[in-house]
């Protein structure tokens, strides 16, 4: 049985936007979540590397805090990223800013169900999300997102190449999980799928 979310209470695009500081136009990679091990950004971070390396135009913001903070940053300057990357820190509400992004993700070394997901989902965003339990529940590879190998700094940079340039594939899959999410991980769904264990 899943958990549910409650329906987000969303910015629109143009006023996240705003909030974020993000300029006009940008192609925006976002991820939110805590700055610890567990969250696998230094894999984000040398796929900004390769994407730098290879000429794509890109900005990625990071909401959260945490005691890889300063780790993280330096690496982002030893890659020759740190001009591409702006870690907000911790934001009250995150989730609301949803929409300033063009892609969001979630490169997890583990995850339980991850409430992020279905939360960018809400907000009808192309996930790109690592290949592991938990994200997979969520995730099916080119029908409701991408999937890459965890450690895979590559496949990472393939997969948000491959959403940068198909915009079409990015529509037809952020729109399958937005369904997905309304329809499997409601509170409303999972209300009733409770009352049916105790009915029986």
């Amino acid at each position: 049985m899943h958990n549910g979310i409650a329906p987000a209470d969303l910015l629109g695009r143009t006023e996240a936007r705003n909030a974020l500081q993000i300029p006009l136009g940008t192609n925006v990679i976002g991820a939110l979540g805590e700055l610890t091990w567990n969250k696998n950004y230094p894999v984000l971070i040398r796929a900004a590397g390769i994407l730098k390396r290879e000429g794509k135009e890109f900005l990625i913001y990071i909401i959260g805090d945490g005691e890889e903070a300063a780790f993280l940053q330096t690496l982002a300057e030893e890659v020759g990223v740190a001009e591409h990357i702006r870690f907000l820190g911790f934001v009250p509400d995150a989730r609301k800013y949803m929409r300033a992004f063009d892609i969001f993700v979630l490169p997890s070394l583990k995850e339980g169900l991850p409430y992020v997901l279905l939360e960018a989902g809400a907000a009808k965003l192309p996930l790109i999300g690592s290949r592991i339990p938990g994200i997979e529940e969520v995730i099916t590879h080119k029908e409701t997102g991408l999937l890459f190998d965890v450690h895979n700094e590559r496949g990472l940079a393939d997969a948000l190449t491959l959403f940068h340039e198909d915009t079409f594939l990015r529509e037809v899959v952020s729109t399958a999980l937005h369904k997905k999410v309304q329809s499997e991980f409601s509170l409303a769904h999972m209300a009733e799928k409770t009352a049916n264990v105790y009915a029986h």
